[in-house]
């Protein structure tokens, strides 16, 4: 999942009346190229058409609704394989067990003591990792009986705000506005040591592993974005300037086509790929003006790519990154939009309702391509993009 945090103070100092002057305002693109989405990157934009052809929206019906016992705020809903169970953590610190397809609330515990920010379920050891803005890590395990058990609580200093599992490195990774990145081991559940960022400050929303490449990528608070190669002690390989120094800001990566996404300053995301040298190569910049992005995922609906965005507007927007046209989905406040595409499911949630809405959705099989000529061919065919 792609999210932004929704603190309702940070969202009004960065709600800006006068968007023409934010849209109007030059682009600085550190590596700019030829391929663009028929973006023209040195051009101001005023908005893009809205449209209500983007794709059936008939299918995409919420078809089922739960009551959890709070908001959630952060990545906090998991599916658990061997249990055909989701997990989900809530704003007042409870952790609550939902089987599938049912969505009965088989058991539920209270862990923390503020709002739960990430859930993550380990295969290998068949455990539960929470983190919480009260400044703890929890490891619980669902019992036989399926209730949820706690076995260890690490405390750190600072306020966590992402994390990132890695069972085959043997670490559990986590970071916040306030630190860099910490790196824990994830048999022993001990502080291993920090990672330097040189002079890059504050982690941001989330830390993504990139398996296709093996790559942690990481969004920093001063507004550049990292690429870390995992198989050889973490040495960065590459960093991009999204020149905004910006607290929220949040990445995601589409693997069928190799794109790095950040969301940054609430109205914009700015978009990169990933060579096969490993390196960050700008590919375009959109803005959504009056829409402050809280959450995006990029997907392929109704045989198109687009991006479905969530927003401060109340709504769920679909955006054609072909066409450059959207539209709107869903009107109701969610703060967060996650796609499980083995369950063909997408599951919305808000900070602000303890409901849960699921739609359900039959996705076509998004594995990657064989071959990096491959890679590239789909990808131009698609974005109707100059060859890179």
């Amino acid at each position: 999942m792609i999210s932004c945090s929704y603190i309702e103070n940070n969202i009004n100092r960065h709600f800006s009346d006068n968007y023409n002057l934010f849209i109007n305002s030059e682009m600085k693109n550190t590596n700019p190229s030829d391929c663009n989405f028929g973006l023209s990157t040195n051009s101001s934009i005023s908005s893009f058409s809205s449209t209500s052809t983007i794709l059936d929206t008939s299918k995409l019906a919420v078809t089922k609704s739960i009551e959890i016992h709070s908001g959630i705020s952060g990545d906090c809903v998991d599916y658990i394989p061997t249990l055909n169970s989701f997990v989900i953590g809530d704003q007042e610190g409870y952790l609550s067990l939902w089987k599938y397809p049912q969505w009965k609330k088989i058991s539920q515990i209270k862990c923390h003591a503020s709002y739960i920010c990430f859930v993550k379920y380990i295969a290998d050891s068949k455990e539960i990792i929470t983190a919480s803005y009260d400044r703890t890590i929890q490891i619980h395990k669902v019992m036989k009986d399926k209730t949820i058990k706690t076995l260890k609580t690490l405390k750190n200093n600072n306020q966590i705000e992402a994390m990132l599992v890695l069972p085959e490195e043997n670490l559990l990774i986590s970071g916040g506005p306030y630190m860099g990145l910490s790196f824990w081991d994830l048999h022993g559940y001990r502080l291993k040591g920090m990672l330097d960022t040189k002079g890059k400050a504050g982690v941001g929303q989330n830390i993504l592993f990139i398996e296709k490449f093996q790559l942690l990528a990481c969004g920093f608070l001063t507004g550049q974005i990292s690429l870390y190669d995992v198989t050889n002690n973490f040495e960065e390989l590459s960093t991009v300037d999204t020149q905004h120094e910006d607290w929220n800001i949040t990445i995601g990566f589409d693997p069928r086509y190799n794109l790095l996404y950040a969301c940054v300053d609430f109205h914009c995301l700015k978009c990169w790929r990933i060579t096969e040298e490993r390196r960050l190569e700008y590919v375009a910049e959109y803005y959504f003006p009056g829409n402050n992005i809280l959450s995006f995922e990029p997907c392929e609906l109704d045989g198109k790519e687009v991006i479905l965005i969530t927003s401060v507007c109340s709504r769920v927007h679909v955006f054609d990154v072909s066409s450059k046209e959207f539209s709107y989905l869903l009107s109701k406040n969610y703060s967060r939009i996650r796609i499980f595409e083995q369950q063909n499911i997408l599951i919305l949630t808000s900070n602000q309702d303890s409901k849960i809405d699921i739609i359900e959705y039959q996705f076509p099989n998004t594995s990657a391509s064989q071959s990096w000529s491959e890679d590239a061919e789909i990808f131009d065919s698609i974005f109707d993009c100059e060859e890179l």
